[in-house]
Order: C-alpha cells, then structure tokens, then sequence
C-alpha cells in the first residue's frame, strides 16, 4: 500500500553562521506531511541518495538579496530543497515505470511526487554506480566542463591551479581539463610521459591542484593533476610559487565552502592593483546558464569513461549511510572536509546502519 504521508525536513530559521543542528536554535525541523496521491502523469518516489551540495548553505542564508540570487531562497516552512535519486513506487506515467531509478528534486523528504517530465530515468552502463550520475556525471561534472570549455576557453598552453581538487567540482575539473580537452601532462615539472591518445603536439597544459591533506594531494595528482599541494603545509606558498614560476594562466576557484557559514568575515581581494597591471580577468558564473547541454555533456562524459579516459570509482565518492532522522548531520561533513569527491547520502532504515 503507498505512504499517506512522508516525513521531510523543513527550514526552521535561517542561520547567521554554522547551522545549528540541535537545541531550541536549530536551523532544520522534523516534521511529518500529508503525502498527495500522484495524478495523471505524475509518479510517486522515494528517496534513496541525496546530493549535499555547497550552493544549499546559500539558499538558507539571511544575507542574500533575493533579486540578486540565482535561485529563490528557501523560507521558514520550506522543504529543504536538494537533488537526489529515488525508487519509482507508484506511476500513472507510461514511460517510467515502478522500480526505476531517477533523478529530480527530491528534496529532503522520505517520499514525494514529481510530474515525469521532471525527473530523468537512469540506466547506467555496467560498471558504473548510479550515484555517479549525481556527482561527476551530474552537475558538478556539468560545472567543470561549461567553465574550462566555455567560461575560461582552456589553452594546451595554459597553466591552470585548481582550489578544491579533491572536491566533487574539483576533481572533475582536474580530469576533464587533461583528458576530456585534449591537454596532455607537462614536461616541466621533471615527469616522464608517454603522451596518450588525447596529446596532439608538444605544448601541454599544466595543472596543480590544492587539497587539504597529503592523502587527499597524493588522490588528485592520481586523477591526473601533475602536482597537488596541501594548503595546510607550512611551505605552501613558496612551494606554489615554485610550481608556477612562470605564473598561472588559470585559477579556478571551486573551493570556497569553508567560508559559507561566516558572512561576517568574508576574505576579500587585497590586490587588486595586480588585476589591472597584469590584465588580470575575473569571471563568475553559475552552471544552471549551461543546463539545456546536461544531457550531451553527460553523454559525452560517459563516453569519455567508457573509453578509459575517465575515473569514476568508489573513491570518487563519499557515501554515508544516514538514517532520515540525521540528514542535516551528514550535509554539515560538506563543511568540516569531511569527504573526498562527491558527498552523498544513501537513507537507510534505523536497523541496517
């Protein structure tokens, strides 16, 4: 028999700086909600990933203008808004049938009714886990793909540093940027390669990552980045330096999640002088501009994996079995450096954690 009702997490307050998670501050609340049957051309699912996702803390932020905001903002009494992957249980659509996967705005509720044409059916390719399909084949790998190809027009010749790399964003950037644009590895930073199938000629592009621990620098340069530095070392300016004697071309700012929760002491830039003497060019931009192309940069990307050009395994991933009651607990690892890759939520029953 379907649910008559679903629990869901709902904004309580916005808040001025971490999220509070307990207490008569909380930011979230619990509750329980009158489920509607689904109608004509509507399908009843529940949710079995979510995707946790820096762009939420801005959507529950008091500071954001609404006019100026690429979304609306969520209010007190809103469903905390979220992408995520559910289980067809009930449909009254003749395309997506009961038990197929998909993709849509779950939102973080148990169950929830979705029009078809909202949601996108997955099918994956054997070998390749669903939940890719929220992480590297979803929007992050969107997000990488439209700022090196569209926003920063990425040269062979550039030499490009990527913050964040061991991040959902950041390690696809890195992979995309040398195997998907055709960049090769470079020669001066003392490697030997063999140049692969994607190398045309002689000028490689050169890309550093920025992690926040050894182990996370040692994953980013296995993706492909031909040196990853941890921001934490004590000689990480110098060794920066070092790396990009002859300066960057690019860098591709993904990382800036620690500074989510802290609207009062926000870092700005402090040499802006530099900007105009060296012609420097600042650009921003939101990845819901690139949207209509989801769908053929999702295939190209599969592609790119089915031919040995991509990694997409476990360790691209971070996944933590989260009984219902504790979403808000497992979204906050987003801003302790609690993951590696793309950080999801699989909901799981109280007795199977």
């Amino acid at each position: 028999m379907a649910p008559t009702t679903t629990k869901q997490w709902k904004l309580r307050q916005k808040p001025h700086g971490m999220p509070v998670l307990e207490g008569s501050e909380q930011t979230f609340e619990l509750t329980t909600t009158t489920l509607n049957e689904p109608q004509d051309g509507e399908v009843l699912v529940q949710t079995v990933y979510l995707s946790n996702d820096p762009a939420q803390r801005s959507w529950i932020s008091p500071s954001v203008d609404p006019d100026r905001a690429y979304l609306p903002p969520l209010q007190p009494g809103d469903t905390m808004r979220a992408l995520g992957i559910g289980s067809v249980i009930e449909s009254r659509d003749d395309k997506l049938e009961v038990g197929s996967l998909v993709v849509g705005r779950m939102g973080w509720s148990e169950y929830s009714v979705h029009p078809a044409q909202n949601l996108v059916m997955l099918d994956p390719p054997e070998g390749l886990r669903e939940t890719h399909f929220l992480g590297g084949l979803g929007l992050p790998g969107l997000t990488a793909y439209y700022a090196l190809k569209e926003i920063v027009e990425l040269k062979k010749t550039d030499t490009i540093v990527v913050s964040a790399a061991a991040g959902a964003v950041g390690s696809m950037v890195v992979q995309i940027a040398k195997k998907v644009l055709g960049c090769g590895r470079v020669s001066s930073i003392s490697y030997s390669h063999a140049p692969d199938a994607h190398d045309s000629d002689a000028d490689f592009l050169q890309l550093i990552g920025i992690a926040g621990t050894e182990e996370k620098c040692r994953w980013v340069e296995s993706l492909g980045a031909d040196k990853c530095l941890n921001y934490k070392d004590s000689h990480f300016a110098e060794n920066l330096a070092a790396e990009t004697e002859d300066f960057a071309d690019v860098y591709f700012a993904c990382g800036m999640t620690s500074t989510y929760n802290d609207v009062v002491n926000q870092t700005g830039i402090k040499n802006l002088f530099e900007v105009v003497t060296m012609r420097l060019k600042m650009l921003g931009f939101i990845n819901i501009d690139y949207l209509d192309h989801q769908k053929e940069v999702t295939d190209l990307l599969v592609r790119e994996w089915s031919a040995g050009n991509l990694v997409l395994r476990d360790d691209n991933e971070t996944i933590v079995d989260t009984v219902f009651e504790d979403i808000p607990k497992t979204w906050a690892l987003l801003f302790t450096g609690g993951n590696t890759g793309k950080l999801l939520t699989r909901l799981v029953e109280a007795n199977n954690t």
